[in-house]
């Protein structure tokens, strides 16, 4: 067939798809049935066993209250949307004697609480519907909800990749199997947002500087009057403490602010730090006295010292005096 052929035979406008499928919509049992029995997952009335590596995307899931009759299900009652659930007491047929026999031919409760998720093969569209009864499938139900609701918070209507797996779990029978809903990736919602980026190519990289340097330009009027206005609120009590001028004191927190303190700044006073049991190592140019508690007398004129200073800071006593100049520069 030609490819203008193809083309010819597109549908234009409704082509009455989407209202026939709306018509099953509000069906709880779409496309082959799902079954969990002895660790194995069957899907269909031929009971054919299913691939563990199948990919599934779990699209919805309900609850129900299903009535049985001779073998079959007779009567739905599905959970509303903000609604809570019925009560057993409220759906009726609550004489036991009127009971259909079970498989153990005790008289069996024609109403059961059901749960079911509602799952597409991302390949084929093939729908499936897994249905249980049991505790252990209606725990993998739940387990499968709380993931999405919780991965939803980052991502809105993301539905799971999920795989088919089982669990043991210990009854009072013994040991069983319980069925697993693993998620393997997320697909929908707004996932375009958390893909990895790619790396920057030179251009790119190119522009982003360009867009820092213009930022720290819109800025650098509002830092520097905040700048300015820490600078001013510090020196006098710097300059108190340290003995050093006003004017002295503003061009030391000007350099500090930028971020360095150069070699070149020497601080105007000497800072007397009480150390416990110093450290030779950490003051290889310093002559320190003898005794427990020995004062150092330190006169800052590098960036070295300062680190020395903080070798020293962890050995500190408890009870030592340090001043606020001594623990800017050892910070």
């Amino acid at each position: 067939m030609s490819e203008s052929t193809q083309n010819s035979l597109v549908p234009i406008g409704d082509d009455g798809f989407e209202a026939a499928a709306a018509e099953g919509a509000e069906r709880i049992l779409k496309g082959d049935l799902l079954k969990f029995s002895d660790g194995h997952w069957l899907v269909g009335r031929e009971a054919v066993l299913i691939k563990q590596d199948l990919r599934l995307v779990a699209m919805g899931t309900a609850a129900a209250w299903v009535r049985w009759a001779g073998g079959k299900p007779d009567k739905y009652v599905v959970r509303q949307a903000g609604a809570p659930f019925p009560e057993r007491e409220e759906l009726g047929d609550n004489d036991e004697a009127l009971w259909e026999p079970g498989p153990d031919d005790k008289p069996r409760d024609p109403w059961q609480s059901s749960r079911f998720v509602h799952l597409v093969n991302p390949e084929t569209a093939g729908l499936y519907t897994f249905s249980t009864t049991s505790w252990g499938g209606r725990g993998a139900v739940i387990d499968l909800a709380d993931a999405i609701v919780r991965y939803r918070h980052a991502r809105p209507g993301a539905c799971p990749v999920v795989t088919l797996g089982s669990a043991p779990m210990q009854t009072k029978f013994g040991k069983k199997w319980r069925p697993v809903f693993q998620i393997v990736d997320w697909v929908g919602g707004d996932g375009t947002a958390l893909a990895a980026c790619p790396p920057l190519s030179v251009l790119e990289k190119a522009m982003l500087e360009e867009l820092r340097a213009k930022a720290r330009h819109r800025l650098s009027g509002e830092a520097a009057t905040a700048r300015e206005a820490f600078v001013k609120e510090r020196a006098e009590g710097l300059a108190k403490r340290s003995g050093m001028s006003v004017r002295a004191a503003q061009a030391l927190l000007r350099k500090q602010c930028g971020g360095v303190l150069l070699p070149s700044i020497v601080l105007a006073s000497t800072i007397r730090i009480w150390m416990a049991r110093p450290s030779p190592t950490c003051w290889p140019t310093q002559q320190l006295s003898r005794g427990r508690r020995s004062p150092i007398r330190w006169r800052g004129s590098s960036t070295g010292d300062a680190r020395r200073a903080s070798c020293a800071a962890p050995t500190a006593h408890r009870g030592s005096t340090r001043s606020p100049m001594a623990a800017r520069l050892m910070s």
